[in-house]
């Protein structure tokens, strides 16, 4: 018998050091960012000017535990990728959440990309109202609306860069593709095409909604063929075009651009619609593209 109960009492004491060894926030269960105020720089600060970004400053406790494992993480799995979900320990660190003019516990800090300034939120500590709150603030400025009249515009300027395109039958702009579009901003440009656009959905031969697909310069369309549209997934997909030139970086396929002497990463590139155009219009812009390049070989017809 006391052999038996020798045996209950280490399992039990190992069972507490099982539990007081494994961390508040578990990086193989949790997908919470952990910050401290050493890594607060890199981790967060450093991103202010692309990304959405959520810091929960908190004390250990049974409810925020609850928290921490249960609708806060969701709200992280559900947004990874599209929105940084970190946490950071104020019993840790009670005088970094001081600086931060954190009062109260738990509080959640949410930092919209620059100019914006990181404001506490307010909302219901629910994982619908706060993740309402942050998908709001991802920018939809890098997604251009485009039309019949302004396609050839679109594809040809910055002829170099891949030009992404969701083709849609709903308002307004998805969270997901707002959030591709803000991450590669340099190096893609971003359409989207409603339903009613009826000349371009037979143009690009789009037979389903949504459809998204991925166009470069003399190059097949490609499709995202995946039955589920996942950011992850989207990802993937787009930054298989990706290109190593960034938009402004200068890079052009012009002789022109070669010999201006300019090197003005902001100035914009010009777009060249006659590139695209069946019957292209020959003006004092377009002739060197349309028929007077000096390596040209063969006739140029002009009405």
């Amino acid at each position: 018998m006391r052999q038996l109960w020798s045996r209950v009492l280490m399992a039990l004491c190992l069972v507490a050091l099982a539990t007081a060894a494994k961390p508040y926030i578990d990086a193989m269960e949790h997908d919470i960012q952990i910050v401290t105020p050493q890594s607060f720089d890199a981790v967060i600060r450093k991103f202010r000017d692309d990304k959405v970004q959520c810091v929960l400053f908190y004390q250990k406790n049974a409810d925020t535990k609850k928290m921490i494992d249960g609708w806060y993480n969701r709200v992280a799995k559900d947004l990874k990728g599209m929105v940084k979900v970190a946490a950071l320990d104020c019993d840790e660190s009670p005088l970094f959440c001081k600086d931060q003019n954190v009062k109260t516990f738990p509080t959640i800090l949410v930092f919209p990309p620059n100019p914006l300034p990181a404001t506490p939120y307010e909302g219901a500590m629910e994982e619908k109202p706060l993740t309402s709150a942050l998908t709001r603030m991802i920018p939809n400025y890098n997604v251009k609306t485009v039309t019949a009249a302004n396609i050839d515009e679109f594809l040809t300027t910055h002829i170099g860069i891949p030009k992404v395109f969701l083709f849609t039958n709903k308002k307004g702009h998805p969270t997901i593709y707002k959030a591709l579009s803000n991450h590669f901003k340099k190096e893609m440009d971003f359409g989207i095409i409603h339903e009613s656009e009826t000349a371009l959905v037979n143009r690009f031969k789009v037979t389903k909604f949504p459809t998204i697909q991925v166009h470069r310069a003399d190059k097949k369309p490609e499709t995202y063929t995946k039955k589920e549209f996942t950011y992850q997934g989207l990802y993937d997909f787009v930054n298989l075009y990706c290109e190593t030139f960034a938009k402004g970086g200068g890079f052009d396929h012009s002789k022109n651009a070669q010999h201006s002497g300019s090197s003005s990463g902001s100035a914009k590139e010009e777009a060249k619609p006659w590139l695209v155009q069946k019957v292209p219009e020959v003006t004092k812009a377009s002739h060197g593209d349309v028929c007077f390049k000096g390596d040209s070989q063969g006739l140029c017809v002009i009405f």
